[in-house]
C-alpha cells in the first residue's frame, strides 16, 4: 500500500506521503483475483491531496460490480525534506550484534509466514532504543521504485514475541529508487512506534519514515478477511 501510494504521488508530481492509515488487509489467494484501484483527489486549499486504495473481486473482463473495499486512506503533500547522508561508522561503535539465526523460523511460529522473497534481514545491531539492520532483497527491484519486500524487511527488527502489523505511516519520502540493499536505522519511540531511515551502502538516503505505528493483531485476524477495520 505504501508503494502504491508513493507511485500515485509521483504520477501527480507530489513527493511526500504525509500520512497513510491502513484500515483492512488485502488477502490474496491462488485462485481469486483482485482489482486494485488507487484514487488521488485534486489539491485542497492547502495543496494536500487525498489518496485512497480500494480493491474488489475480479470475475470477468467485463465485470462492473461496485463492491469495492477500502484498504487505506492518506494524504499527499509536496513539501519534501532531504536527510543528510550517513557518514559515520557502520554499524555505530558500541552497537551490540544481535544473532538473527533462525529469526524467520521464530516469526513463522508467530504467524507471519514470510516467503523467501521477504526474508531480507541479514544482520542486526542494537544500541539503546536504536536498531541498525542490513537488508538484502533476494530478487531484483522488478520495476518497483522501492520493492515492498525490502521495505517490509526493514520493519522486521521491530518484531519480537507478538504479532504486530503496520497501522499508520507518517512523513514517508522516497529519496532514491531501485535499491536492493539497505542499511536501516530504526529508532523506537514508545510502544509500537518508530522512526525509520534507510540508506544504500554508500550512505545515501533511500527512504525515510518520520513516524511508523504498529498494532497488535491475532493470527486469526491476519488470516481472515473481514468487513470491520482491524
Amino acid at each position: 500500500f505504501v508503494e502504491l501510494a508513493l507511485h500515485a504521488a509521483d504520477q501527480v508530481g507530489y513527493r511526500v506521503l504525509d500520512e497513510l492509515t491502513l484500515e483492512r488487509p488485502l488477502v490474496l489467494t491462488d485462485t481469486a483475483h483482485s482489482v486494485i484501484q488507487v484514487t488521488v483527489t485534486t489539491p485542497d486549499e492547502a495543496g494536500r491531496r487525498t489518496v485512497t486504495i480500494h480493491s474488489r473481486p475480479h470475475t470477468t473482463d467485463t465485470d462492473t460490480t461496485d463492491d469495492w473495499t477500502r484498504h487505506a486512506v492518506g494524504t499527499l503533500t509536496d513539501t519534501p525534506t532531504t536527510p543528510a547522508p550517513y557518514t559515520g561508522t557502520w554499524p555505530p561503535t558500541g552497537a551490540q550484534r544481535i544473532d538473527t539465526t533462525g529469526s524467520y523460523q521464530r516469526l513463522g511460529a508467530l504467524g507471519y509466514g514470510y516467503g523467501p522473497a521477504f526474508q531480507g534481514l541479514t544482520a542486526l545491531w542494537q544500541q539503546g532504543q536504536d536498531l541498525y539492520a542490513e537488508i538484502v532483497l533476494p530478487t531484483d527491484a522488478d520495476g518497483f521504485a522501492l520493492h515492498p519486500a525490502a521495505l517490509d524487511a526493514a520493519l522486521h527488527p521491530l518484531l519480537a514475541d507478538e504479532l504486530l502489523v503496520p497501522f499508520s505511516w507518517n512523513g514517508v519520502q522516497l529519496h532514491a529508487t531501485d535499491a536492493t540493499t539497505l542499511r536501516v536505522h530504526l529508532t523506537r519511540r514508545g510502544e509500537g512506534a518508530a522512526h525509520l531511515t534507510a540508506y544504500d551502502t554508500g550512505g545515501h538516503p533511500v527512504v525515510t519514515v518520520d513516524d511508523l505505528r504498529l498494532q497488535r493483531m491475532s493470527a486469526d485476524q491476519l488470516a481472515t478477511t473481514t468487513d470491520e477495520p482491524l
